[in-house]
């Protein structure tokens, strides 16, 4: 209540005739009710706005006033009823379906997930940004003064007009080829940020996981965020495990940002202020506070969750950002050299025609007044003085070369188009004149070196190798390694594998980390299956400890299970990581052995023997425990407890093969003086 009147304003900040007392049923309702109503009709009702007001607060918070807010709208259940979704099974994509498109009324109200692009300029409007170089607009007019006085003073017209006109001609070809150039260029560009903005991610549809392209993203919708995933649009956090959040790129954050469900923002809100009043937890830092809000261009760094889609396209945080970052592009290096290459000659032969024309005029006034040479004639003396004009406007002309403009926009042209035969589509022209002084290359490996799509090639047990550079098969391992390995596997990830007939045949597509579907479908090979894994275990994942790059390990505790204790935790990480915390290992029979000094150097030679075959190696491992055991306590290193004296599985050594053309590619740089650099 103490809150009604200051959130209100907040709330509704775009729309001040609305007041808080005056939002329908569906939008405010308590939660309990929301969870027992049904949407009925498929239809949202709460303001773009209002959404907007919320991601708007938290980015402005001073404590916690976007969780006040959304306590206001009934909580996420009551979000979830106003914008007519469900919180479990998603968006209904065939209720929604109006005349074979789906969404369409939702997108009407909300928008579509794609950013604000202005509307390409016309032919005519590029003539004449091209028209408006300093160096054009003076051969112009050099041109019409040539013209003028060829077809007005000369007394030959048949030739006089040649210069004028061929002037002209000049600045007409270099206008309509800039002109041409930068429309082809602004097409291509359209149709490359398309696909290159383009995207899968994974939201629940109907119930089910399904991928889809991120430009389909609509508000309402079940997005399932991981570790390393990019937010795409702004969202509230649903559920999910200890995840946190870099939103450097947005807010200027530079520690990671603890997210978390609004129930626990509520929790933790209480347990804050305590015993001493409702302000308690007011000044307490403004992160003291969890938020689960995900802000559009942020990126998970830790943890997994559920989020609802709240704000998509121009009306997120990122899509705000980007229309005020739009401008018009500079012009290049070599355009800014010609104007002042053209200033400076059109100054000095400004002067000298002024020079000239001052002379000759001085000369013709004492020849003809003060050395009376002749006298002045009303007929001829006049055209004599037009004459003495009409030489320094020639000496206007001459001094700008006409055909230099010409030259560079022919060159550029050329330029593009052989890149662009060569796969290389040029976006700005400046690259095309600083591209052949380039001496290094840095590239991206994976997926730009290697085809990202990695595969198990060996896996050591500790004692020997049981598959190297062949397809796996189930004999290759021991029945208790094999079920242990596949449940670390498919209760350690998020990624799944989808068949897809192909005219080859059926072609296995990786969905989510590639280093998990080849973890996955080594699973696949040995017969194990990974998805009635996951569904028979869903219900006894106790508590996970997500990956991040600091720990370079995530590990998940399974309770109920049937092995000593009652509770396993599986980890999966870096080898050099994980390996270092396992005490035991399992023998070719499956029987758990220790660790000793001599074992553990010769798994580290075997790690060091996959690296040097360029294999990405991935360490298995499990520990059980009981009921008993403090889930919460840490090594004096830092490391949760039940991920020390770990039992190893073996290690995964995983291929990401190089593209075919790349060796061919880096040879041809070598050649050419040209460092390549992987970063």
């Amino acid at each position: 209540r103490r809150v009604h009147g200051e959130l209100s304003k907040l709330l509704f900040l775009s729309s001040p005739s609305l007041a808080l007392g005056t939002l329908s049923l569906q939008q405010v309702v308590p939660m309990e009710e929301t969870s027992a109503r049904k949407t009925s009709t498929h239809q949202p009702s709460m303001l773009p706005d209002t959404l907007i007001n919320i991601v708007k607060a938290y980015l402005q918070r001073t404590s916690y006033e976007e969780v006040e807010m959304l306590e206001l709208c009934g909580q996420m259940h009551g979000v979830a009823l106003s914008l007519a979704t469900d919180l479990e099974t998603g968006l209904d994509a065939h209720a929604e379906t109006e005349n074979g498109q789906p969404f369409a009324r939702r997108q009407v109200m909300y928008g579509a997930n794609r950013r604000s692009v202005p509307p390409p300029k016309g032919f005519w409007e590029l003539c004449w940004d091209a028209w408006g170089d300093f160096t054009l607009r003076i051969l112009t007019l050099s041109a019409f003064i040539s013209l003028g006085i060829g077809l007005g003073v000369e007394e030959d017209k048949s030739h006089s007009w040649i210069e004028g006109f061929a002037i002209l001609m000049a600045v007409i070809i270099v206008v309509c080829v800039t002109a041409t150039n930068d429309m082809q260029k602004e097409k291509q560009f359209r149709a490359l940020n398309a696909v290159r903005n383009n995207r899968d991610v994974f939201v629940m549809r109907n119930g089910e996981k399904v991928p889809i392209s991120v430009f389909d993203l609509q508000v309402g919708d079940v997005l399932l965020v991981d570790s390393g995933d990019d937010i795409p649009a702004d969202a509230l956090l649903i559920s999910g495990f200890s995840v946190r959040s870099d939103e450097s790129t947005m807010t200027g954050e530079t520690d990671l940002i603890d997210k978390a469900s609004l129930s626990d923002c509520l929790s933790k809100i209480r347990e804050l202020r305590g015993e001493t009043g409702v302000g308690a937890a007011q000044g307490k830092g403004h992160h003291a506070v969890p938020s689960p809000v995900l802000v559009s261009g942020t990126k998970v760094m830790e943890g997994t969750g559920r989020a609802l889609i709240i704000a998509v396209g121009k009306n997120s945080e990122v899509g705000r950002a980007m229309s005020l970052m739009q401008q018009d592009a500079e012009a290049t290096p070599l355009q800014m050299k010609l104007e002042r290459i053209a200033r400076d000659v059109g100054k000095l032969g400004l002067f000298a025609a002024v020079i000239t024309v001052l002379v000759l005029y001085l000369r013709f006034l004492i020849e003809c007044f003060g050395m009376n040479k002749y006298a002045f004639d009303n007929d001829s003396s006049p055209s004599e003085l037009v004459r003495y004009f009409i030489v320094g406007v020639t000496i206007v002309v001459v001094a700008i070369p006409e055909g230099l403009p010409l030259a560079v926009t022919i060159s550029l042209a050329y330029s593009v188009k052989k890149m662009l035969n060569d796969k290389n589509l040029v976006r700005r022209l400046q690259a095309c004149e600083t591209m052949g002084g380039a001496n290094q290359i840095c590239s991206d490996k994976t997926g730009t070196l290697t085809t990202n799509r990695m595969t198990v090639k060996r896996f050591y047990n500790g004692l020997e190798l049981l598959f190297d550079k062949q397809n796996p098969q189930p004999t290759d391992f021991c029945p208790e390694a094999a079920t242990m390995i596949a449940e670390s596997v498919a209760i350690n990830s998020t990624a799944f594998l989808t068949v897809i007939p192909t005219n080859e045949g059926l072609f296995v597509n990786h969905n989510g980390s590639k280093t998990e579907c080849a973890l996955l479908q080594l699973c696949q090979d040995i017969g194990k299956d990974y998805e009635k894994i996951r569904q028979s275990n869903e219900s006894n994942i106790f508590k996970r400890y997500p990956f991040s790059s600091a720990r370079k390990k995530m590990s998940t505790v399974l309770s109920n299970v049937p092995y000593h204790g009652n509770y396993r935790t599986y980890v999966k990480g870096a080898s050099e990581i994980v390996l270092k915390n396992c005490k035991f290992y399992l023998n070719e029979r499956g029987v758990r052995m220790d660790m000793t000094d001599t074992q553990r150097a010769l798994i580290n030679a075997e790690i060091e023997e996959f690296a040097k075959s360029a294999l990405r190696t991935i360490c298995i491992a499990y520990r059980d425990a009981d009921a008993n055991f403090d889930w919460d306590a840490k090594d004096d290193d830092g490391q949760p407890l039940a991920e020390t004296e770990l039992t190893m599985l073996g290690i995964a050594g995983i291929q990401d093969p190089v593209r075919r053309e790349v060796p061919g590619a880096v040879r041809a740089c070598q050649k050419a003086g040209i460092t390549v650099r992987m970063v």
